[in-house]
């Protein structure tokens, strides 16, 4: 379990316990404005912060932490859906917009602030979203009209698709088309025409792998691979498949198969991340 405190430890729910006291504190505040759905006693709260400053370890402490952690996690996520609700009810393309303004990293998660202007004579408004087990991530700053959660992203086939190694010889291809082939097939399956330089061999160019008569051509998810065999049928090139292979992370001693992710895409910014929440700031 990952750890943030000069002490190596974290609370039940495995948050850091820097972060403990940031939430817990930040959570006290939202309680005593009235935006949470919840109310908890200002002791008990007092007590919470002390153990978790103090070291403490004891049954009662842990008791503590897991009663903030199950509470900040309901109602976080239950505002998280107020959020894209309200985006989906009240939200005007025409006028709207959505905007990353800060970023603030702890170990693997990031706390990120969004702009929010619902419609020409609202005011923005300050939101704040939590990404907890960040794996991937790409962000930019700007006006954009588009907010989603999703556990079915093609983002996410990635991390989750066997990635296969396609092998290919008598390549009598165009160099500019076959590149082409490998692009729009990324594109068509993910969406994005980025990606083509982390799955494609040697650099994305005419004078790159497209270029050779045979080779690697890249290692691809299945999904994408697949896309490029049918392409290439019957043209004037040979491509081999190998066995795929599940994609894995190195977690600091083995390699490990990734968890159950999701995406949070904002225009052309996007987070992979475990979990989500979000609360108004």
């Amino acid at each position: 379990m990952k750890s943030s405190s000069s002490k190596g430890w974290s609370d039940a729910a495995g948050f850091p316990a820097p972060m403990l006291i940031r939430t817990f504190a930040g959570f006290r505040g939202l309680l005593m404005g009235g935006r949470l759905p919840v109310r908890m006693d200002n002791a008990l709260t007092k007590q919470a912060l002390s153990c978790i400053r103090g070291g403490a370890h004891d049954e009662h402490s842990a008791m503590l932490f897991r009663t903030f952690a199950v509470y900040i996690k309901l109602c976080t996520q239950k505002i998280m859906e107020e959020l894209l609700g309200r985006l989906n009810a009240d939200f005007d393309e025409s006028e709207g917009w959505i905007r990353i303004v800060d970023a603030d990293w702890m170990a693997d998660d990031l706390r990120l602030s969004l702009s929010v202007l619902f419609y020409e004579e609202a005011e923005p408004e300050l939101w704040e979203v939590s990404c907890l087990g960040v794996v991937e991530e790409s962000l930019n700053s700007e006006g954009v009209e588009t907010l989603s959660i999703s556990s079915e992203s093609p983002l996410l086939k990635i991390f989750t698709e066997p990635e296969v190694e396609l092998m290919f010889s008598e390549n009598a291809c165009v160099p500019a088309f076959l590149l082409g082939v490998v692009c729009t097939s990324c594109v068509e399956i993910l969406g994005r025409a980025e990606y083509i330089q982390r799955f494609l061999n040697q650099t994305a160019t005419v004078d790159g792998i497209v270029n050779s008569r045979y080779g690697q051509l890249g290692r691809f998810p299945e999904s994408i691979a697949a896309r490029i065999i049918e392409a290439l049928n019957e043209k004037p090139i040979r491509v081999k498949a190998l066995p795929g292979r599940i994609p894995k992370r190195w977690n600091g001693a083995e390699f490990v198969s990734y968890p159950v992710l999701k995406a949070l895409e904002i225009g052309n910014s996007y987070v992979i991340a475990e979990k989500f929440s979000a609360v108004r700031a």
